[in-house]
């Protein structure tokens, strides 16, 4: 087995660990299910990928891989896409990051070579592997919205050219960045439903280890307060201390603060900001992009029903208004830690858990949330029209199905877009 921190995705820069180990196994079990559903009444003609937060990044994955193509043939994206900053790394990045790594377990100049690194780090224990991986990122790295140093990457680098005698999984997983790949529109496109929730960014009120550096505590608050240029997007490749980060610091703050102080009665405002940085600026993109590249209906929701059933709020004991980031799955799955009596028959959060799974059950099984042509669903009592580049639209998942033109969270994506144009960047 490779040798693979956080499920797969160390890539220090050698042909034998080139990364994206996690993806590759996921696409075995795609082929698994092609050779062998049929045995268990399963259609492989019929195939639909679902993922959540990194697993719908995962699904944006297998659209943007040859290992994967026709594979499946619908993909589901809750709150994630491989456009969002926490879901790429480039090759450099990934090495210097596998880099640091090593120096954390006391490598150092002995895994200058990268077999050496890797030889070096089957000597550690798992435990040894990600205690350490957690120290991998700087501080304005985790600030910024970075989760996990360990990510997808470009593999094709590292790898022999494909032919004929490789194995499936010693081919190359991804030829090109996700944004070299959407622009040249060299993915599977396949019927596609995707959105998010109202106010993502709320994830970092959780107590994690991952979020240490976002979570809205009074240390975090003073350390924003002195130094702005902490949640400048890496992406944007600007110096800090420039002109240039400098005025994208003071965009963010007055966008998000608007002269108010970053305190605990700007909670919301703060946590608002990390929706964006975190899953809004990469999901617009995605959508975007669908719309422009894609030969296939898009379907576009936004989640805005806060209820009972919300999980993450649940956790957080959080009483901010919206949706965070997790909380539509207690209307998906049932969570034991969400007792009965929460809600009694006749609740609107039963209608809007009945909506949401017919909504994705629709999607599986007929390519399209409404269900199958011709024929209104009783639950749900609207048709779900595709969102296109001309005639964007989505529905409103909130006590009612509210059907709206234009792109949900624009006057945020419209922000951003003018930060990065600072930038001399584009989110196309």
């Amino acid at each position: 087995m490779p040798l693979a921190p956080h499920s797969g995705f160390l890539a220090p820069g050698s042909e034998e660990v080139p990364g994206n180990a996690g993806l590759k196994d996921q696409a075995a079990a795609l082929r698994w299910v092609r050779d062998n559903i049929r045995q268990f009444g399963g259609d492989p003609g019929s195939v639909t990928l679902v993922g959540h937060s990194a697993g719908g990044a995962a699904v944006h994955y297998h659209t943007l891989s040859p290992a994967s193509r026709g594979l499946f043939h619908r993909a589901v994206h809750l709150s994630g896409s491989a456009l969002n900053a926490w879901a790429f790394a480039t090759p450099a990045d990934a090495r210097e990051r596998a880099r640091r790594l090593a120096d954390l377990l006391g490598c150092g100049r002995g895994c200058a070579d990268p077999d050496d690194l890797v030889a070096f780090l089957r000597t550690k224990t798992p435990y040894e592997i990600i205690h350490a991986s957690y120290k991998v990122f700087e501080h304005q790295e985790n600030a910024a919205g970075y989760l996990s140093p360990f990510l997808p990457t470009v593999d094709a680098v590292y790898m022999p050219p494909p032919n004929n005698t490789l194995a499936d999984a010693q081919a190359a997983f991804l030829r090109a960045s996700p944004d070299e790949a959407m622009r040249s529109a060299d993915y599977h496109p396949v019927p596609t439903l995707v959105g998010q929730n109202s106010v993502e960014g709320m994830i970092v009120m959780l107590p994690d280890i991952i979020t240490d550096e976002m979570n809205p505590s009074s240390r975090n608050f003073k350390r924003l307060d002195m130094d702005f240029e902490r949640v400048v997007p890496v992406e944007l490749g600007l110096q800090r201390g420039s002109e240039k980060s400098r005025r994208v610091a003071s965009m963010i703050r007055q966008h998000y603060f608007q002269g108010k102080p970053i305190s605990d009665e700007t909670t919301l405002n703060y946590v608002q900001m990390y929706s964006d940085l975190l899953f809004t600026i990469g999901i617009g993109r995605y959508i975007r992009a669908l719309e422009v590249h894609s030969t296939q209906p898009t379907f576009l929701y936004h989640f805005s029903f806060d209820g009972r059933l919300s999980v993450i709020k649940k956790l957080t004991r959080s009483e901010l208004p919206g949706v965070s980031h997790g909380d539509e799955l207690g209307y998906l799955f049932p969570v034991e830690m969400m007792p009965a009596e929460d809600v009694r028959p006749g609740d609107v959060d039963l209608l809007v858990r009945d909506r949401w799974t017919r909504i994705l059950a629709n999607f599986a099984k007929h390519g399209s949330p409404s269900g199958p042509p011709f024929k209104i669903d009783p639950v749900l009592n609207t048709t779900w029209s595709p969102s296109t580049a001309t005639a964007p639209a989505y529905v409103d998942i909130g006590a009612e199905l509210t059907q709206h033109e234009g792109y949900p969270l624009s006057d945020e994506f419209s922000f951003w877009e003018s930060v990065f144009r600072v930038a001399d960047k584009t989110l196309e």
